[in-house]
């Protein structure tokens, strides 16, 4: 047990979540200019791509049969408002829509319209809420009307109450429901974002290279004796007498013949003593 727990602890990945944060840091423009290019690709199909919908709003009120009275009680009440989802099913149904497609005369079909339809009811009370979205809000508007007039006559058939009566006629949509572009800029940018900074977070998990002598005693457990700088060149820097030296090419030409007759003696200098020969040694 004690050695599959040392494996474990071998194998989990230490992250230095400060270190992260300025690795994300000094990528900070690339995470901008992503978010950008995300917010400008939402904005482009969100404006020419997606077809914009229109949502009009009718609603009715159920009245349930009365007593003798000809009152309505507490319990007719109660029992009005359990059945808003049976009318809520019933505005939908295959009836419903079959009359509205004959009534006006409609090429879609039957599971269309009944996509475009969403029934509400609000909170404690009988009143039902139809809502018809289409990518025309005069078409939206006809469609909410028909559906209403259709769904007031199945209601009153099948559930045999005294009266359906309209509360809201359908208004006609100026401004679309759907698509919201600031919604999907704010989502595109954010995509781009998230995209763009799980590829680094990736990249620097998998960069296990050395670059500093806290990462040789981290990750190596050795301690460093010296450091050998590096310059932009790539070539170290030189110690002694040659590296006091400077180009020729970096004298002042005023200087020049100076340093060549300085050169010129030093090649005297470093030219080899030839042997006497034996005249020279009798003299």
């Amino acid at each position: 047990m004690q050695t599959a727990n040392n494996y474990a602890n071998d194998d989990a990945i230490e992250i230095d979540l400060q270190e992260l944060f300025f690795f994300l840091l000094h990528r900070l423009w690339i995470l901008l200019l992503f978010a950008l290019i995300g917010g400008a690709i939402a904005f482009a199909y969100t404006k020419f791509l997606v077809t914009p919908m229109y949502q009009s709003d009718t609603s009715i009120y159920i009245l349930s049969k009365q007593n003798n009275n000809g009152n309505v009680t507490y319990s007719d009440l109660q029992l009005g408002t359990q059945l808003t989802k049976d009318y809520s099913k019933l505005i939908t149904s295959r009836r419903v829509m079959e009359g509205v497609i004959n009534e006006l005369d409609l090429e879609g079909t039957m599971s269309a319209l009944q996509k475009s339809i969403s029934v509400t009811n609000l909170t404690d009370t009988r009143i039902i809420q139809i809502s018809v979205k289409n990518p025309d809000p005069a078409t939206a508007q006809i469609l909410a009307d028909e559906v209403r007039d259709q769904a007031s006559v199945v209601i009153k058939e099948v559930m045999d109450i005294e009266a359906v009566n309209i509360v809201d006629r359908a208004n006609l949509p100026v401004n679309p429901v759907s698509p919201s572009l600031k919604k999907n800029v704010l989502i595109g940018a954010a995509v781009g974002f998230m995209l763009i900074a799980m590829i680094f977070v990736i990249q620097f998990l998998l960069d296990d290279s050395i670059k500093s002598t806290e990462d040789v005693e981290k990750y190596l457990g050795l301690s460093t004796l010296a450091v050998i700088p590096v310059f932009a060149d790539g070539d170290t820097k030189k110690s002694g007498k040659h590296s006091s030296k400077k180009k020729r090419s970096d004298i002042p030409s005023k200087y020049e013949s100076d340093f060549q007759e300085a050169d010129d003696l030093e090649e005297e200098e470093l030219e080899p003593v030839k042997p006497l020969n034996q005249t020279q040694k009798e003299e």
